[in-house]
C-alpha cells in the first residue's frame, strides 16, 4: 500500500501540482484481501470545485495509463520515440503505441515511481494467494486488470534506468543475518525483505 501511495503522490506532483492531495487507505475488512486507496483532492481553502474533480480523474487516468505502458513495454527500452504535441508515439520491435506525454515523462524520468512500481508488485508477487490486481473507479467499474502471469512486466527492471546509479534508502524492515564471516575482505550475508543480500 505504501508503494501505491508513493506512485499516486508522484503522479499528483506532475498533473496537479497546485492541489492538496491526501491519500487515505481504508483498513481491511474481515476475510478481505483487497484494499482501497481513496483520493481526496481539495484546494487549500477546502473548497470543492469541478476543477478538483478533473484533477482527481486525471490522477487516476494517469495511474491506469502508466500501468498499461509498463504492461506493454515490460521494462524494455523503446526502439523509436516520436513526440507529436501532447502525445508520444513509441515503437518497440514491430509494435506502435500512442502514449500521453505526461505518462511517458513519468515512466522515463521518475525513478521514484519506477522503484515503487517494482517494489509494490514484488511484495504482491510474494503472496501466492494473490491472483491479480485490479484498479476500480468509484463506481466499482474496472479500469485495468493485471493477472498474476503479467506481474513480471512490473517487477522486471526498467531498461531506461540502466545507466543511472540507484541509491535506495530502506527503513523499518527486518534484516535477518544468514552468514557471518570475520575474515578480512569477506562480506556478511543477510535476508532483507525476502531478498538475499551481501554487505561489508
Amino acid at each position: 500500500q505504501m508503494h501505491f501511495a508513493t506512485i499516486l503522490n508522484e503522479i499528483k506532483n506532475e498533473v496537479a501540482g497546485g492541489t492538496d492531495l491526501s491519500i487515505k487507505i481504508r483498513p481491511l475488512t474481515k476475510g478481505s484481501v483487497q484494499f482501497d486507496i481513496v483520493i481526496n483532492i481539495s484546494w487549500l481553502q477546502a473548497l470543492f470545485s469541478a476543477e478538483n474533480v478533473a484533477y482527481a480523474a486525471a490522477i487516476v487516468s494517469t495511474l491506469t495509463s502508466l500501468f498499461q505502458v509498463r504492461l506493454w513495454l515490460k521494462g524494455k527500452k523503446p526502439t523509436k520515440i516520436e513526440v507529436k504535441g501532447d502525445k508520444v508515439i513509441v515503437t518497440i520491435e514491430d509494435q506502435i503505441i500512442e502514449i500521453d506525454r505526461i505518462v511517458y515523462k513519468i515512466y522515463t524520468e521518475n525513478p521514484i515511481v519506477d522503484i515503487a512500481i517494482r517494489k509494490g508488485f514484488e511484495a504482491i508477487d510474494r503472496d501466492e494467494d494473490v491472483t491479480g490486481v485490479e484498479i476500480l473507479d468509484g463506481k466499482k467499474d474496472s479500469l485495468i486488470s493485471i493477472s498474476r502471469s503479467s506481474f513480471d512486466a512490473f517487477t522486471t527492471p526498467n531498461e531506461i534506468y540502466d545507466s543511472l546509479v540507484r541509491k535506495e534508502t530502506t527503513s523499518g524492515e527486518s534484516l535477518t543475518i544468514l552468514k557471518i564471516v570475520f575474515d578480512k575482505g569477506y562480506k556478511w550475508q543477510f535476508y532483507l525483505s525476502g531478498r538475499k543480500i551481501s554487505a561489508t
